[in-house]
Formats: structure tokens, sequence, C-alpha cells
């Protein structure tokens, strides 16, 4: 699949869809990075119910297809971001995917980042050099279960 050298979250979903052979999602709440079908809706839309989930979803094509959802500016409709809306969505779409990869939210959005940890099976923390605060890093670790961090990194 394509890589994306600023994203290790959507590099991550890729290797696991094509090296699988199972059906993929890659979820993202970080900022749109232009790299989805520009006609998807916002998948925070989604969550505030403006939006059906086929409006959101960008299918993939091609041999191995990677399922997209991306949250076009998430700092500006955090009020719009719904658990139980969220939960639902889950449920659903652990049916029809064997894997669903999430880039979340940068870590001073505690409250958002815990529902979805709440969610997840696996954690990968991803630290950015000069960009990730240690504040806001401890925080995010003093509510996350340290046994779903599957693996941590750090990069520029």
């Amino acid at each position: 699949g394509q890589t994306n050298k600023d994203n290790v979250a959507a590099n991550l979903a890729q290797v696991l869809n094509a090296d699988t052979g199972r059906r993929v999602l890659f979820l993202s709440f970080r900022s749109d990075t232009g790299s989805h079908a520009k006609d998807a809706a916002d998948l925070m839309d989604f969550l505030s119910g403006k939006v059906e989930w086929k409006e959101v979803r960008s299918k993939g094509e091609g041999a191995s297809p990677l399922d997209q959802a991306y949250a076009k500016d998430p700092s500006k409709t955090l009020s719009n971001f719904q658990e139980e809306t969220l939960i639902r969505l889950f449920k659903i779409l652990r049916e029809k995917y064997s894997l669903i990869v999430i880039e979340a939210l940068p870590p001073i959005y505690n409250t958002e980042n815990g529902i979805l940890h709440q969610l997840a099976d696996a954690v990968v923390l991803h630290v950015r050099l000069n960009e990730s605060r240690d504040a806001d890093i401890t925080r995010l670790l003093q509510f996350m279960k340290q046994a779903k961090i599957a693996a941590a990194f750090v990069s520029r």
C-alpha cells in the first residue's frame, strides 16, 4: 500500500491490511491530511448524528482495499464527540472489520482519548520530539491501562 512519512498509524493500517488479508478500517481523529476522498463526510459529523456512516467511510480500492474515515478538524468540532454514538459504531464495525486502527486525538484531549482507549484492544503510543508535551503524555498515561500499550516509540 501507499506510505505516508508523517502518519505512522495510517502506515500501520496499510501494512495490517495488506499482510494479514483481513478487513481493516482506519479511523483518524487527527486533522485531515488530505489523503482520503474529498467527498467523504466528516467523522465528527457522524458522531453528532448529522450524517450516516456510509457518507463518512471512504471505501478502499485495489488488491488490498483499506476503508478509511477522517475527522477533518476535530479541534473545532469536539462538541460533536458523543460517547454513546461511538460505542454503537464500534459494535457495528467489529462485526464488519477484523481490525480497526485508530489515530487518536492529541494527548491534550484526555476525555475523548479515554473513550477511545476503553474501546481499544491495544494501544501504540507515539511520542514526537519537540511536539508532544511531557505534561500531556503524563496525564494520558495516568488514565491508560498500561497492559493495553502494545508498543511505544519516539520520532521527530
